[in-house]
């Protein structure tokens, strides 16, 4: 399921939002775009750059 995440994009952004981004963050990264829906997932997949846009309310923040 995480394979069309699992992208150096989709890392760079983990990265940026995490402060740095080694592989076991990422697979939580990716393992939480799954938790939060298939929206979440495919908004990422399709553009990893609208994470920036969004609030956190939705991520549980």
């Amino acid at each position: 399921m995480r394979d069309g995440v699992y992208r150096w994009d989709v890392w760079a952004a983990a990265y940026l939002i995490g402060g740095g981004c080694p592989d076991d963050r990422f697979s939580d990264f990716t393992a939480g775009l799954v938790a939060l829906g298939r929206d979440w997932y495919e908004q990422t997949a399709t553009c990893p750059d609208a994470l920036a846009e969004e609030d956190g309310e939705d991520m549980g923040e």
